[in-house]
């Protein structure tokens, strides 16, 4: 719930920024109000100044795919686990773990992590991560440690970590 509460803080300011800015352009500094100028004067020159530094843009980061181990026969048996780390109503993380079977045993070869819902409000990087080989039929450890950033206007205001540890069953 605290998620939605921050993005909906993040769409009002960002909403409040569009009405000043255009407000501004269409009849000038009568837009703003006596009671709130000063606040007012701020949200509209830190908008600019996010427009005209080009900060105000998502950073749209590809998923990162972080290979584990490379050393595996092409052509072998493979296997993809998604996990979802946390689920909130407007924020999940998710962990998608491939795995290939050698020997009879699967070794995780690939992971990433990545963030759904409303995220423009916060960006995921992950720090560490650990995860176990299986045999068929039984548990496989994993931990991730990671830091959820919480964005306002397009500025990092806020760090959390997160770690997260669980088990895949592998069939």
């Amino acid at each position: 719930m605290k998620y939605l509460i921050w993005t909906i803080i993040d769409i009002i300011i960002w909403l409040y920024f569009i009405y000043l800015f255009f407000g501004f352009i269409a009849v000038g500094r009568r837009i703003f109000w006596d009671k709130f100028k000063s606040f007012s004067v701020f949200i509209l020159g830190f908008g600019l100044l996010q427009i005209l530094s080009g900060n105000f843009k998502e950073d749209k980061k590809e998923t990162r795919v972080v290979k584990i181990n490379e050393n595996y026969k092409q052509g072998a048996v493979t296997k993809r686990k998604y996990i979802k780390l946390e689920d909130n109503i407007s924020l999940d993380i998710l962990l998608t773990i491939s795995y290939v079977k050698q020997n009879n045993t699967y070794i995780p070869t690939a992971y990433y992590t990545s963030l759904t819902e409303m995220v423009g409000s916060f960006d995921w990087d992950i720090i560490t991560e650990q995860i176990d080989n299986a045999e068929p039929n039984t548990e496989s450890k994993y931990r991730v440690y990671g830091s959820l950033k919480w964005k306002l206007f397009g500025v990092e205001v806020y760090s959390e970590s997160k770690e997260f540890n669980g088990v895949v069953v592998l069939d």
